[in-house]
């Protein structure tokens, strides 16, 4: 009798789930879609069209580089935006380090969404100095001017903007007292260096400046008066007598004073011309007359 041999087989089938995965994006990098230079924060025109950005004598001259970002990823994705306005040879051109004669940076600029979903606006203000480097025909750096710079990030890859450029004029400016009281004086006396009237000037511009200086009209006083040629200036007040200063005329004439650039250490260099008088037997009472100092480039 034949028996059936039966082979058992155990299959073991492993079944793995399945998982739906999202499509990946390609990280796209940000870019700078306009860059414009204003007077106000947001602005969306080029206030500075003539492409002179003039200075302020004695103060800030506020301006704004104000644009557009994208990010195509969403503009969630942008991180920061800085903005550098800088004097094109200025050692490290766009990395320059702050300052006030050649490099302003702001490295906060701010942010707001824009009605596209892949952009963002952003304002970044720039305080310049009276003393920022002139860069337009006839000064120190004519050959060269100023460029805005505009760096976005978002966080992994960046993109960046240098195409605006401008110029910062030349500004002539110094603070010159507007009186010049020699006071109480006797009859016949001659001031020295202990009583002479020191006129202090002060730079106010970005400009190397001198002072002209003329005198059209003697002291007329309530009792004769003080001819021109009694008044007397020097730049110095150590070993300069009446006798040794320069006699004032009615001619300008340029004292060579010398008041140069301001810097972030000295942002207002001054300079002193010291002035004499001699006053003659014969007058009495107040006296007055004007002396003219004008400014003039070095």
């Amino acid at each position: 009798m034949k028996f059936p041999i039966i082979v058992l087989v155990s299959l073991c089938i492993a079944v793995y789930g399945v998982s739906s995965l999202s499509p990946v994006r390609a990280a796209v990098a940000p870019t700078v879609v306009s860059v414009v230079t204003s007077s106000t924060a947001g602005g969306t025109t080029d206030d500075f069209s003539n492409g002179n950005v003039n200075l302020v004598a004695g103060a800030d001259k506020t301006i704004y580089l104000n644009g557009i970002v994208e990010d195509l990823d969403g503009r969630d994705e942008i991180a920061s935006v800085f903005g550098v306005f800088y004097r094109s040879g200025v050692a490290g051109g766009s990395g320059c380090s702050s300052d006030g004669n050649a490099c302003y940076r702001n490295s906060s600029c701010s942010l707001v969404n824009n009605e596209d979903l892949n952009q963002k606006v952003f304002s970044c203000r720039l305080d310049l100095h009276y003393y920022a480097d002139a860069t337009a025909a006839g000064s120190a750096f004519a050959a060269q001017n100023w460029a805005a710079y505009v760096y976005v990030s978002d966080g992994q890859s960046f993109g960046e903007d240098t195409s605006v450029t401008k110029e910062i004029p030349s500004l002539l400016s110094i603070f010159i007292p507007t009186t010049l009281p020699f006071g109480a004086r006797s009859v016949g006396d001659v001031s020295t260096s202990g009583n002479n009237q020191e006129m202090t000037l002060v730079q106010r511009g970005n400009t190397e400046a001198d002072v002209e200086v003329l005198m059209a009209n003697p002291f007329q006083c309530q009792t004769g008066s003080i001819p021109v040629n009694s008044i007397k200036w020097a730049l110095t007040d150590v070993g300069f007598t009446h006798a040794s200063s320069t006699v004032i005329t009615s001619q300008a004439v340029d004292t060579n004073v010398y008041i140069g650039y301001g810097n972030d250490g000295t942002p207002s260099p001054s300079k002193v011309v010291y002035w004499n008088i001699s006053v003659p037997i014969g007058v009495g009472g107040n006296c007055t007359s004007s002396i003219s100092v004008s400014a003039i480039a070095h």
